[in-house]
């Protein structure tokens, strides 16, 4: 079999130039004991997307046109992380029903997705609980990362097989995780702590300062690079949305139209617009202002495609749906199972914070409506190897209404289609399956009694 795998990576980069095949990488193996229709490769630092077919008997091969970069293959089900670039000819094999233990890489270029599953399992062992470290003083909390990014620095360097540019780039990438980590200690100290007048002292992010904010190869690699960056102008469009009086969209707009790459502007004003937009007011002036600040035609596809969804999700419109989601009671529930009933959807996950503080607010009002003509639905947004966690909350905090777990975490087609980037989030859905609020207020506000107490319950 393995044979069939490889003839059909060949055929599918036959016919290439040299020039060509130095742009593209080879993505090929077989999935075992799960039936895949297709698999889909995603970027994590940007828009790439790739829809690679797969066969009745599980292979897949195809040749791909990318960069340099960190990437995720979903099958729906499982997601395998893996570091690519071009020249790479890479295969994959794992069962479907235990990826985990079974997923095996293989091929030219596989070192650096090997050093990634090493690197990330010394990050578990350095750091078993996040939040203790948080609570550190500021001396002790840097020098436990000054002692993590010696580690991480050495498993780098240790590994045979990478290239010069890799190494750079990662290292860089390193040091980019850890200042990130100093940026999240302030305000993460203060939580924990309870000390809501905690701030770090003048000296303790030092090293940001040294920072290039304007590296588009750092940039197009590292997520911890982007979040630097995006911290870095958030603080510059915050003292001009004070000092002008102007919504926070357009000063962050005037704050990134400074920026001299281009690559790095648009992807900002791009990530905004899609993650911000259904948090706004004012959406046609948003979206309106967000577009004619980009300059990537294709960002402003996305920007246009995100817009018109979300108009799709005005009140009075159809509602999208969810089918034969796991419900906690062994059997499977879909939102038509409840048509004729007012319908409340809490969107959650077991390592949401928020979405936690929510929960004994939403009780309480379940026992409010108990026997009304209205369903309380709490769709967990949970990766599946969470699943058991998702039980045990549920026992934990007795949680009641109808408990479902979602097909595919963030990937959910109801998820997408709800344009959820951030959770928890709340929907209220009429007994029509038309939307009464695609953003409604939470159980704990006010606003939601007043807004339950007007429908005919």
């Amino acid at each position: 079999m393995k044979k069939i795998v490889v003839l059909l990576s060949i055929l599918t980069c036959f016919g290439c130039n040299q020039e060509n095949r130095e742009k593209y990488a080879i993505v090929s193996g077989r999935i075992h004991q799960q039936k895949v229709h297709e698999l889909i490769l995603m970027s994590r630092e940007s828009e790439f997307e790739k829809v690679i077919s797969v066969t009745k008997n599980g292979h897949f091969a195809d040749t791909i046109k990318l960069q340099l970069g960190h990437y995720e293959l979903n099958d729906g089900k499982n997601t395998t992380f893996l570091v690519l670039e071009p020249g790479d000819n890479i295969e994959i094999t794992y069962n479907g029903s235990d990826h985990h233990n079974t997923v095996h890489l293989s091929g030219n270029g596989v070192e650096k997705t090997e050093y990634l599953i090493a690197k990330n399992k010394k990050l578990k062992e350095l750091i078993r609980n996040l939040k203790q470290l948080y609570q550190l003083d500021e001396a002790s909390f840097k020098n436990k990362f000054d002692n993590i990014k010696t580690v991480l620095l050495d498993t780098l360097y240790s590994f045979d097989g990478l290239s010069t540019r890799f190494r750079e780039l990662e290292s860089r990438n390193i040091e980019y995780y850890i200042l990130s980590r100093y940026i999240s200690y302030g305000p993460s100290h203060a939580a924990i702590n309870k000390d809501p007048d905690f701030q770090v002292s003048d000296g303790f992010s030092q090293e940001l300062k040294d920072i290039d904010y304007n590296r588009e190869e750092d940039f197009v690699f590292s997520k911890n690079y982007q979040y630097l960056i995006k911290s870095h102008y958030r603080t510059y469009a915050r003292e001009l949305m004070n000092k002008d009086s102007i919504p926070d969209y357009l000063s962050w707009i005037k704050t990134v139209e400074t920026i001299p790459s281009e690559i790095i502007r648009n992807k900002l004003l791009l990530d905004n617009a899609i993650n911000e937009i259904t948090y706004t007011k004012d959406v046609e002036s948003f979206y309106k202002t967000h577009l004619s600040a980009i300059s990537n035609e294709i960002y402003k596809s996305k920007v246009t495609e995100t817009y018109e969804k979300l108009k799709s999700l005005d009140s009075g419109r159809y509602s999208p749906k969810f089918t034969d989601y796991e419900n906690y009671d062994g059997t499977t529930t879909s939102l038509d199972d409840l048509e004729g009933k007012y319908v409340y959807i809490d969107i959650w996950a077991t390592w949401c914070a928020p979405c936690i503080v929510e929960i004994p607010h939403l009780k309480e009002l379940e026992k409010e409506y108990q026997g009304r003509n209205i369903a309380f639905v709490s769709i967990s947004i949970d990766n599946a190897k969470d699943h058991d966690k998702w039980e045990k909350m549920i026992e934990l905090k007795k949680m009641q209404g109808i408990q479902l777990f979602s097909d595919q975490s963030w990937n959910s087609s109801f998820i997408k289609d709800y344009l959820i980037n951030g959770i928890p989030r709340f929907i209220l859905i009429d007994p029509e399956g038309k939307i009464i609020s695609s953003d409604a207020p939470r159980p704990s506000e006010p606003a939601l009694m007043e807004l339950l107490s007007n429908l005919k319950t």
